[in-house]
Protein backbone atom coordinates (compact mmCIF):
# COMPACT_ATOMS: atom_id res chain seq x y z
CA UNK A 1 0.00 0.00 0.00
CA UNK A 2 1.64 3.25 -1.26
CA UNK A 3 -0.04 7.04 0.08
CA UNK A 4 0.97 9.05 -2.85
CA UNK A 5 -1.08 12.66 -1.33
CA UNK A 6 0.33 14.72 -4.58
CA UNK A 7 -0.91 12.70 -7.24
CA UNK A 8 -2.86 14.10 -10.40
CA UNK A 9 -2.91 18.07 -8.92
CA UNK A 10 -2.85 16.58 -5.09
CA UNK A 11 -6.12 14.60 -5.56
CA UNK A 12 -4.02 12.10 -3.80
CA UNK A 13 -4.29 8.56 -3.83
CA UNK A 14 -3.58 5.12 -1.93
CA UNK A 15 -2.36 2.66 -4.29
CA UNK A 16 -2.33 -1.00 -3.82
CA UNK A 17 0.93 -2.79 -4.62
CA UNK A 18 2.39 -6.50 -4.14
CA UNK A 19 4.92 -6.44 -1.83
CA UNK A 20 7.25 -8.61 -3.67
CA UNK A 21 6.85 -7.32 -7.57
CA UNK A 22 5.71 -3.80 -6.75
CA UNK A 23 3.44 -1.50 -8.98
CA UNK A 24 3.91 -1.30 -13.06
CA UNK A 25 0.63 0.31 -13.93
CA UNK A 26 0.01 4.25 -13.84
CA UNK A 27 -1.70 5.51 -10.32
CA UNK A 28 -6.11 5.65 -11.07
CA UNK A 29 -8.98 4.76 -9.56
CA UNK A 30 -8.80 0.74 -11.13
CA UNK A 31 -6.03 0.03 -8.84
CA UNK A 32 -6.03 2.99 -6.10
CA UNK A 33 -9.16 4.90 -3.90
CA UNK A 34 -8.40 8.40 -5.11
CA UNK A 35 -9.24 12.03 -4.09
CA UNK A 36 -12.67 13.62 -5.83
CA UNK A 37 -10.90 17.09 -6.66
CA UNK A 38 -7.39 18.89 -6.79
CA UNK A 39 -6.43 19.81 -3.47
CA UNK A 40 -7.87 16.99 -1.06
CA UNK A 41 -4.51 15.34 -0.27
CA UNK A 42 -5.88 11.99 -0.09
CA UNK A 43 -3.92 9.59 1.87
CA UNK A 44 -1.87 12.83 3.84
CA UNK A 45 -1.50 10.18 7.31
CA UNK A 46 -2.10 6.14 6.41
CA UNK A 47 -2.24 4.85 9.86
CA UNK A 48 -2.33 0.86 10.89
CA UNK A 49 -5.68 -0.39 13.40
CA UNK A 50 -5.06 -4.17 13.17
CA UNK A 51 -2.51 -6.36 10.85
CA UNK A 52 -4.77 -5.88 7.91
CA UNK A 53 -6.74 -2.82 9.03
CA UNK A 54 -5.52 0.91 8.45
CA UNK A 55 -6.79 4.58 8.29
CA UNK A 56 -6.74 7.27 5.76
CA UNK A 57 -7.00 10.83 7.04
CA UNK A 58 -7.42 13.22 4.52
CA UNK A 59 -8.11 16.39 6.56
CA UNK A 60 -8.17 18.69 3.54
CA UNK A 61 -10.96 17.09 1.98
CA UNK A 62 -14.25 19.70 0.45
CA UNK A 63 -17.76 17.91 1.10
CA UNK A 64 -19.43 19.34 -1.54
CA UNK A 65 -19.23 22.85 -0.44
CA UNK A 66 -17.74 22.60 2.66
CA UNK A 67 -14.24 23.81 2.32
CA UNK A 68 -11.63 21.52 4.32
CA UNK A 69 -14.00 18.92 6.32
CA UNK A 70 -11.96 16.21 6.16
CA UNK A 71 -12.76 12.54 6.04
CA UNK A 72 -11.69 9.72 7.13
CA UNK A 73 -11.08 5.95 4.93
CA UNK A 74 -10.80 2.55 6.73
CA UNK A 75 -8.87 0.49 3.91
CA UNK A 76 -8.15 -3.42 4.04
CA UNK A 77 -4.64 -4.06 2.72
CA UNK A 78 -5.34 -8.18 2.74
CA UNK A 79 -8.51 -7.24 0.15
CA UNK A 80 -6.28 -4.14 -1.93
CA UNK A 81 -9.69 -2.10 -1.60
CA UNK A 82 -11.63 -0.10 -1.44
CA UNK A 83 -10.52 1.49 -4.55
CA UNK A 84 -12.10 4.37 -6.93
CA UNK A 85 -12.85 7.89 -6.13
CA UNK A 86 -13.87 8.95 -2.66
CA UNK A 87 -17.36 8.84 -1.98
CA UNK A 88 -19.73 8.97 1.05
CA UNK A 89 -19.84 4.23 0.77
CA UNK A 90 -16.00 4.01 1.51
CA UNK A 91 -15.63 7.50 4.17
CA UNK A 92 -16.54 9.31 6.44
CA UNK A 93 -16.98 13.11 5.92
CA UNK A 94 -16.82 15.65 8.21
CA UNK A 95 -19.33 18.35 8.39
CA UNK A 96 -17.57 21.79 8.96
CA UNK A 97 -15.36 23.95 7.30
CA UNK A 98 -12.19 23.63 8.00
CA UNK A 99 -12.87 21.19 10.69
CA UNK A 100 -10.90 18.29 9.23
CA UNK A 101 -7.44 18.63 11.22
CA UNK A 102 -8.73 18.29 14.26
CA UNK A 103 -10.65 14.81 13.42
CA UNK A 104 -9.16 12.52 15.31
CA UNK A 105 -10.98 8.75 15.56
CA UNK A 106 -10.20 5.45 17.80
CA UNK A 107 -10.86 2.02 16.31
CA UNK A 108 -14.06 -0.02 18.63
CA UNK A 109 -12.69 -3.35 18.09
CA UNK A 110 -15.98 -4.83 20.03
CA UNK A 111 -18.21 -2.82 17.49
CA UNK A 112 -15.92 -2.86 14.01
CA UNK A 113 -16.45 0.75 14.05
CA UNK A 114 -14.82 3.75 13.94
CA UNK A 115 -15.80 6.41 16.64
CA UNK A 116 -14.86 9.64 14.78
CA UNK A 117 -14.58 13.11 16.80
CA UNK A 118 -15.10 16.34 15.41
CA UNK A 119 -14.11 18.95 17.83
CA UNK A 120 -15.10 21.70 15.29
CA UNK A 121 -18.99 20.54 15.61
CA UNK A 122 -18.22 19.36 18.73
CA UNK A 123 -19.71 15.57 17.75
CA UNK A 124 -18.47 11.84 17.94
CA UNK A 125 -19.74 9.70 15.73
CA UNK A 126 -19.69 6.03 14.57
CA UNK A 127 -19.26 5.61 11.38
CA UNK A 128 -20.46 1.70 10.64
CA UNK A 129 -18.21 0.51 7.81
CA UNK A 130 -20.25 0.46 4.17
CA UNK A 131 -20.45 -2.76 2.24
CA UNK A 132 -18.67 -2.22 -1.11
CA UNK A 133 -18.77 -5.80 -3.32
CA UNK A 134 -15.07 -6.46 -4.60
CA UNK A 135 -15.60 -9.63 -5.95
CA UNK A 136 -18.80 -11.82 -7.56
CA UNK A 137 -20.02 -13.68 -5.20
CA UNK A 138 -22.83 -14.65 -2.41
CA UNK A 139 -24.26 -11.91 0.14
CA UNK A 140 -22.97 -14.07 2.92
CA UNK A 141 -19.29 -14.57 1.85
CA UNK A 142 -16.60 -12.50 3.30
CA UNK A 143 -14.82 -12.53 0.23
CA UNK A 144 -17.49 -10.43 -2.06
CA UNK A 145 -17.01 -7.16 0.30
CA UNK A 146 -14.11 -5.43 1.06
CA UNK A 147 -14.79 -4.58 4.62
CA UNK A 148 -16.68 -8.02 5.76
CA UNK A 149 -20.52 -9.12 5.39
CA UNK A 150 -23.12 -6.34 5.11
CA UNK A 151 -25.08 -6.13 8.90
CA UNK A 152 -28.04 -4.56 9.89
CA UNK A 153 -27.51 -0.48 9.39
CA UNK A 154 -25.19 -1.01 6.80
CA UNK A 155 -24.96 1.03 3.37
CA UNK A 156 -24.78 -1.25 0.61
CA UNK A 157 -22.79 0.24 -2.86
CA UNK A 158 -22.69 -2.67 -5.54
CA UNK A 159 -20.75 -1.31 -8.91
CA UNK A 160 -19.98 -3.89 -11.89
CA UNK A 161 -20.10 -6.82 -9.94
CA UNK A 162 -22.60 -9.91 -9.28
CA UNK A 163 -23.93 -10.62 -5.74
CA UNK A 164 -26.01 -13.29 -4.88
CA UNK A 165 -28.35 -12.80 -1.83
CA UNK A 166 -28.32 -16.29 -0.59
CA UNK A 167 -29.82 -15.84 2.97
CA UNK A 168 -33.37 -15.35 4.12
CA UNK A 169 -33.56 -11.69 5.03
CA UNK A 170 -31.04 -9.28 4.13
CA UNK A 171 -31.16 -6.12 6.23
CA UNK A 172 -29.34 -2.89 5.25
CA UNK A 173 -29.88 0.71 5.44
CA UNK A 174 -28.74 1.67 1.68
CA UNK A 175 -28.25 0.17 -1.63
CA UNK A 176 -26.55 1.29 -4.44
CA UNK A 177 -26.32 -1.04 -7.75
CA UNK A 178 -24.50 0.41 -10.72
CA UNK A 179 -23.55 -1.15 -13.59
CA UNK A 180 -23.54 -4.49 -11.61
CA UNK A 181 -26.15 -7.15 -10.41
CA UNK A 182 -27.88 -8.31 -7.61
CA UNK A 183 -29.30 -11.91 -7.45
CA UNK A 184 -31.52 -13.10 -5.35
CA UNK A 185 -31.04 -16.99 -4.68
CA UNK A 186 -33.91 -19.36 -4.65
CA UNK A 187 -35.36 -21.58 -2.04
CA UNK A 188 -32.66 -23.97 -2.70
CA UNK A 189 -29.83 -21.73 -2.29
CA UNK A 190 -29.24 -21.47 -6.09
CA UNK A 191 -28.88 -18.38 -8.02
CA UNK A 192 -31.71 -17.31 -10.05
CA UNK A 193 -31.85 -18.12 -13.62
CA UNK A 194 -33.59 -14.44 -14.32
CA UNK A 195 -30.79 -11.74 -15.59
CA UNK A 196 -28.67 -9.16 -13.23
CA UNK A 197 -31.43 -7.93 -10.85
CA UNK A 198 -33.62 -10.89 -9.65
CA UNK A 199 -35.64 -12.06 -6.28
CA UNK A 200 -36.58 -15.87 -5.92
CA UNK A 201 -38.77 -17.41 -3.13
CA UNK A 202 -38.49 -17.16 0.53
CA UNK A 203 -35.42 -14.19 0.09
CA UNK A 204 -36.17 -10.79 1.81
CA UNK A 205 -34.19 -7.56 0.87
CA UNK A 206 -34.79 -5.20 3.57
CA UNK A 207 -33.72 -1.52 3.94
CA UNK A 208 -33.89 1.24 6.23
CA UNK A 209 -32.57 4.07 3.81
CA UNK A 210 -32.42 4.85 0.25
CA UNK A 211 -32.39 3.18 -3.04
CA UNK A 212 -30.45 3.91 -6.02
CA UNK A 213 -30.55 1.68 -9.37
CA UNK A 214 -29.14 1.67 -12.59
CA UNK A 215 -29.18 -1.65 -13.57
CA UNK A 216 -31.51 -4.02 -15.14
CA UNK A 217 -34.07 -5.45 -12.51
CA UNK A 218 -36.64 -8.96 -12.55
CA UNK A 219 -38.63 -9.61 -9.96
CA UNK A 220 -39.31 -13.20 -9.52
CA UNK A 221 -40.86 -14.66 -6.38
CA UNK A 222 -39.11 -12.39 -3.35
CA UNK A 223 -39.68 -9.74 -1.23
CA UNK A 224 -38.72 -6.02 -1.33
CA UNK A 225 -39.25 -4.30 2.56
CA UNK A 226 -39.09 -0.68 3.61
CA UNK A 227 -38.44 -0.52 6.85
CA UNK A 228 -37.46 3.12 8.03
CA UNK A 229 -38.76 5.83 10.39
CA UNK A 230 -39.77 8.40 7.71
CA UNK A 231 -38.59 9.15 4.16
CA UNK A 232 -36.91 6.85 1.98
CA UNK A 233 -36.11 7.77 -1.62
CA UNK A 234 -36.14 5.33 -4.71
CA UNK A 235 -34.55 6.16 -7.58
CA UNK A 236 -34.34 4.51 -10.44
CA UNK A 237 -33.07 5.11 -13.98
CA UNK A 238 -35.03 1.94 -15.49
CA UNK A 239 -38.10 -0.06 -14.84
CA UNK A 240 -38.47 -2.12 -11.53
CA UNK A 241 -40.95 -4.42 -11.10
CA UNK A 242 -41.25 -6.05 -8.28
CA UNK A 243 -42.59 -9.08 -7.19
CA UNK A 244 -44.00 -8.47 -3.55
CA UNK A 245 -43.35 -4.82 -1.57
CA UNK A 246 -43.58 -3.83 1.76
CA UNK A 247 -43.88 -0.43 2.96
CA UNK A 248 -43.64 -0.87 6.91
CA UNK A 249 -45.66 1.26 9.33
CA UNK A 250 -43.23 4.77 10.00
CA UNK A 251 -41.64 3.90 6.41
CA UNK A 252 -42.29 6.57 3.91
CA UNK A 253 -41.98 5.36 0.74
CA UNK A 254 -40.87 8.91 -1.72
CA UNK A 255 -40.84 7.69 -5.09
CA UNK A 256 -37.95 9.71 -6.71
CA UNK A 257 -38.46 8.52 -10.45
CA UNK A 258 -40.13 10.51 -13.43
CA UNK A 259 -41.21 8.89 -15.05
CA UNK A 260 -43.68 5.95 -13.24
CA UNK A 261 -40.41 2.96 -12.91
CA UNK A 262 -42.36 1.06 -10.17
CA UNK A 263 -44.59 -1.35 -10.76
CA UNK A 264 -45.30 -4.56 -8.11
CA UNK A 265 -46.84 -7.92 -9.82
CA UNK A 266 -47.31 -9.51 -6.82
CA UNK A 267 -48.33 -8.06 -3.51
CA UNK A 268 -47.86 -4.70 -2.23
CA UNK A 269 -48.37 -4.62 1.37
CA UNK A 270 -48.84 -0.36 2.77
CA UNK A 271 -48.88 -0.26 6.34
CA UNK A 272 -46.83 3.19 6.18
CA UNK A 273 -47.02 5.83 3.01
CA UNK A 274 -46.10 6.03 -0.60
CA UNK A 275 -45.53 9.47 -1.84
CA UNK A 276 -45.47 11.01 -5.19
CA UNK A 277 -44.14 14.15 -6.61
CA UNK A 278 -44.89 15.08 -10.04
CA UNK A 279 -45.89 18.91 -12.22
CA UNK A 280 -49.15 19.16 -13.91
CA UNK A 281 -48.51 21.72 -16.27
CA UNK A 282 -51.06 22.16 -19.12
CA UNK A 283 -49.66 22.49 -22.43
CA UNK A 284 -50.15 25.85 -24.65
CA UNK A 285 -51.29 25.00 -27.81
CA UNK A 286 -51.99 26.94 -31.17
CA UNK A 287 -51.06 31.28 -31.71
CA UNK A 288 -53.64 32.31 -29.30
CA UNK A 289 -52.26 30.43 -26.12
CA UNK A 290 -54.48 28.45 -25.78
CA UNK A 291 -54.56 25.26 -22.93
CA UNK A 292 -54.53 21.92 -23.80
CA UNK A 293 -55.64 19.13 -20.61
CA UNK A 294 -52.74 17.16 -19.69
CA UNK A 295 -53.35 13.45 -17.71
CA UNK A 296 -51.03 12.76 -15.02
CA UNK A 297 -50.29 9.51 -13.62
CA UNK A 298 -48.84 9.34 -9.70
CA UNK A 299 -47.13 5.73 -9.71
CA UNK A 300 -48.57 3.13 -7.40
CA UNK A 301 -50.65 5.39 -5.70
CA UNK A 302 -53.02 4.62 -8.91
CA UNK A 303 -54.08 8.51 -8.59
CA UNK A 304 -54.57 10.03 -11.70
CA UNK A 305 -54.82 14.20 -11.78
CA UNK A 306 -55.79 15.74 -15.08
CA UNK A 307 -55.89 19.96 -15.67
CA UNK A 308 -56.23 22.69 -17.98
CA UNK A 309 -54.58 24.75 -16.32
CA UNK A 310 -51.17 24.74 -14.89
CA UNK A 311 -50.89 23.38 -11.46
CA UNK A 312 -47.14 23.52 -10.52
CA UNK A 313 -45.59 20.27 -8.33
CA UNK A 314 -48.12 17.87 -6.81
CA UNK A 315 -47.82 15.41 -4.07
CA UNK A 316 -49.66 12.87 -4.24
CA UNK A 317 -49.55 10.65 -0.71
CA UNK A 318 -51.24 7.41 -0.51
CA UNK A 319 -51.97 5.86 3.31
CA UNK A 320 -53.81 2.18 2.86
CA UNK A 321 -55.86 3.06 6.26
CA UNK A 322 -58.97 4.64 7.10
CA UNK A 323 -59.28 8.72 7.77
CA UNK A 324 -59.07 9.07 11.09
CA UNK A 325 -62.34 9.20 12.79
CA UNK A 326 -63.73 8.14 9.85
CA UNK A 327 -67.00 5.99 10.10
CA UNK A 328 -69.83 4.60 7.88
CA UNK A 329 -70.13 4.61 4.23
CA UNK A 330 -66.50 6.70 3.84
CA UNK A 331 -64.62 4.72 6.04
CA UNK A 332 -63.25 2.22 3.10
CA UNK A 333 -59.44 1.77 4.37
CA UNK A 334 -57.30 4.06 1.78
CA UNK A 335 -57.19 7.79 1.57
CA UNK A 336 -55.37 10.46 -0.22
CA UNK A 337 -53.37 13.87 0.73
CA UNK A 338 -52.90 15.87 -2.42
CA UNK A 339 -50.86 19.11 -2.04
CA UNK A 340 -50.59 21.56 -5.34
CA UNK A 341 -48.79 24.23 -5.55
CA UNK A 342 -51.67 26.57 -7.46
CA UNK A 343 -54.92 26.30 -6.64
CA UNK A 344 -57.08 25.59 -10.21
CA UNK A 345 -60.07 23.93 -11.05
CA UNK A 346 -58.56 19.77 -12.16
CA UNK A 347 -60.02 16.55 -12.66
CA UNK A 348 -59.62 13.87 -10.22
CA UNK A 349 -59.24 9.52 -10.88
CA UNK A 350 -58.73 7.24 -7.24
CA UNK A 351 -58.69 3.08 -7.48
CA UNK A 352 -61.03 1.83 -4.66
CA UNK A 353 -60.52 -1.52 -2.57
CA UNK A 354 -64.09 -2.00 -4.20
CA UNK A 355 -65.61 -2.46 -7.02
CA UNK A 356 -67.71 0.59 -7.54
CA UNK A 357 -71.34 1.37 -8.55
CA UNK A 358 -73.06 4.72 -9.91
CA UNK A 359 -73.65 5.24 -6.02
CA UNK A 360 -70.55 5.26 -5.18
CA UNK A 361 -68.23 8.65 -4.75
CA UNK A 362 -64.78 10.16 -4.31
CA UNK A 363 -65.50 12.26 -1.01
CA UNK A 364 -63.17 15.51 0.04
CA UNK A 365 -62.60 16.17 3.38
CA UNK A 366 -63.76 20.01 3.57
CA UNK A 367 -64.17 21.65 6.62
CA UNK A 368 -64.46 18.71 9.13
CA UNK A 369 -67.04 17.43 6.80
CA UNK A 370 -67.02 14.93 3.92
CA UNK A 371 -68.04 16.47 0.23
CA UNK A 372 -68.90 13.26 -1.67
CA UNK A 373 -69.19 13.65 -5.36
CA UNK A 374 -68.71 11.51 -8.93
CA UNK A 375 -68.17 12.32 -12.54
CA UNK A 376 -68.20 8.67 -13.72
CA UNK A 377 -66.89 5.13 -12.41
CA UNK A 378 -65.18 2.09 -13.86
CA UNK A 379 -65.40 -0.83 -12.81
CA UNK A 380 -62.93 -3.04 -14.50
CA UNK A 381 -60.12 -0.92 -13.44
CA UNK A 382 -62.02 -0.21 -9.72
CA UNK A 383 -61.51 3.66 -10.18
CA UNK A 384 -64.19 6.94 -9.56
CA UNK A 385 -63.64 10.09 -10.89
CA UNK A 386 -64.67 13.54 -10.20
CA UNK A 387 -64.33 16.60 -12.91
CA UNK A 388 -64.45 20.16 -11.88
CA UNK A 389 -63.09 20.33 -9.20
CA UNK A 390 -62.13 24.15 -8.12
CA UNK A 391 -59.11 22.98 -5.11
CA UNK A 392 -57.95 19.40 -4.96
CA UNK A 393 -55.82 20.27 -2.02
CA UNK A 394 -56.41 18.29 1.32
CA UNK A 395 -57.52 14.43 1.87
CA UNK A 396 -59.83 12.48 -0.55
CA UNK A 397 -61.40 9.18 0.16
CA UNK A 398 -64.08 6.80 -1.46
CA UNK A 399 -67.31 6.04 0.03
CA UNK A 400 -69.32 2.73 -0.86
CA UNK A 401 -73.21 3.18 -1.29
CA UNK A 402 -74.15 6.61 -0.61
CA UNK A 403 -76.21 8.01 2.56
CA UNK A 404 -78.09 11.04 2.96
CA UNK A 405 -76.26 11.75 6.69
CA UNK A 406 -73.39 12.71 4.54
CA UNK A 407 -73.54 16.57 4.26
CA UNK A 408 -72.69 17.97 0.25
CA UNK A 409 -71.13 21.47 -0.51
CA UNK A 410 -71.74 21.79 -4.43
CA UNK A 411 -70.28 24.94 -4.31
CA UNK A 412 -66.65 23.26 -4.51
CA UNK A 413 -66.99 21.79 -7.59
CA UNK A 414 -67.42 23.99 -11.23
CA UNK A 415 -70.33 22.94 -13.18
CA UNK A 416 -70.55 19.65 -11.47
CA UNK A 417 -74.09 18.21 -11.18
CA UNK A 418 -74.23 16.43 -7.34
CA UNK A 419 -76.92 14.23 -6.07
CA UNK A 420 -77.70 13.06 -2.60
CA UNK A 421 -78.88 9.08 -3.16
Amino acid sequence: MIGSQFWSSAHGAVTWCDGDTGCTQPISPTNSLVGSVASDFLSLSIEAITDDLYVALTPFYDNGSTANAGAVTLLNAAKSCPIGEIDEYKSFFGETAGGGPLISYVWDAVGVRLLIAQPASTKISAFDPNSVAVADGNWSADATWCLGVPQEGYSVYIGDKTVTVDVDTAEIKNLEVQEGSLVFSDASGQASSSADASQAAGKTLSFSGDWLYNGTFTGDSGTVSLTGSGEQSLISAVDIAFNNLTVAAGAIFVDGAYPDHFSVTGTLTNTGIIRKTKPVNSDPVGDIGSLSTVSVPFGLSGVVIASDFDMGNVTVDWIESSYPDTEGNVDTGRYWTITATNTVAASLTAPMRFTPTDKDKLCHYVESAWVCAASSVEATNKTITLNDIADVNGSWTGQQNSASNLIILPFIFKNSTISVE
